[in-house]
């Protein structure tokens, strides 16, 4: 080794990684498994940061709102940083047509289950009904970001179209939800 030039840590990582048949199922997920755990990881690190920053629960009729929103939080960090790692994973599954094939229409369907939770929670939100459907509303976020990440890696038209059509019906409950008091105090 030249002692003139400086020592790279990452000439070790790239030689193994070279040897690595990036193509292989295990490999491709093993990616993807990290991604998630980074995920989690990252997540995990926001929750401690809003800790550090609102301190801990001081008393104990503050705890159920603060362990509710440290959980928002958990979630919201957790969506945004796997999002690289749904890519991967549905472009890992480009050429699976069965998979596309089955996911397209499940995915549609669980978007309509979304209007009718809407519907639900706007016209009787004391039964237990409305509240299940408070429950459905509250995961659109999550299915919208994955339907639209799905549809931009379809292998096929058909499916692109499926999938970009849940996107739009997850918008459509979230806003609808969202604006639905107001319409209706208007009318």
């Amino acid at each position: 080794m030249n002692p003139s030039l400086p020592h790279n840590p990452f000439k070790s990582l790239l030689t193994l990684c070279s040897r690595v048949n990036a193509s292989a199922p295990w490999c491709k997920g093993t990616i993807i498994a990290g991604g998630y755990a980074t995920g989690l990881v990252i997540a995990a690190i926001a929750v401690l940061c809003n800790y550090a920053l609102h301190g801990w629960y001081r008393d104990i009729d503050c705890a159920g709102p603060e362990i509710i929103g440290n959980a928002l939080v958990f979630m919201a960090v957790f969506i945004l940083a796997t999002i690289p790692s749904a890519c991967g994973g549905f472009y890992f599954l480009r050429p699976a047509r069965t998979f596309w094939n089955l996911f397209s229409p499940v995915c549609l369907l669980y978007s309509l289950t979304g209007l009718a939770a809407a519907i639900l929670t706007v016209t009787a939100p004391a039964s237990p009904a409305g509240a299940i459907g408070f429950l459905r509303i509250a995961l659109t976020p999550i299915g919208g970001i994955g339907f639209f990440i799905a549809g931009i890696f379809a292998p096929t038209m058909p499916h692109r179209i499926a999938l970009l059509t849940a996107t739009a019906l997850e918008a459509l409950t979230l806003i609808g939800w969202i604006l639905a008091p107001f319409l209706l105090r208007i009318a």
